[in-house]
């Protein structure tokens, strides 16, 4: 399980309808509808705004709480589906529920890391000479 997820499991208790938001996001009918959005490139919490705003009620749905809630689960769902924020504050026009939200991209996968790993920036940034150095000592380090 991810942090993202972790975070959104413990957070249920202190918002207003949380148990319930979480397990309409996690299920597997709402979490094709976010994943297929993220995919389009749309910002998710657009896709699923009406779903939403019957399950929170008129009274908690301007609640800025529980809107932020539903956002920090997407994020945690649409990362154990392999994806990462690309874009926040997408303006969402005509919602009923949502003003902004965020948009997604699958995170590409060089070499098994994640693109935004510290050990493939760093590697990234070598030149030609200091990958050679690299490369030594660590066939050094494999021969021990």
């Amino acid at each position: 399980m991810s942090k993202s997820m972790v975070r959104a499991q413990r957070a249920a208790r202190r918002v207003p309808h949380g148990p319930e938001i979480l397990e309409f996001l996690s299920s597997a009918k709402t979490r094709k509808v976010l994943v297929a959005a993220a995919a389009d490139g749309e910002p998710p919490v657009a896709a699923i705004s009406r779903e939403f705003a019957a399950l929170a009620g008129p009274k908690d749905l301007k609640l800025a709480q529980v809107k932020q809630y539903a956002g920090l689960c997407i994020k945690a769902i649409l990362e154990e589906e392999g994806y990462e924020i690309e874009r926040t504050g997408v303006w969402l026009g005509d919602d009923p529920v949502f003003s902004t939200g965020a948009a997604y991209r699958k995170v590409s996968s060089g070499s098994g890391e994640r693109s935004g790993d510290f050990l493939t920036r760093f590697v990234g940034m070598l030149n030609e000479q200091e990958a050679g150095i690299l490369q030594e000592l660590l066939e050094a380090r494999r021969k021990k």
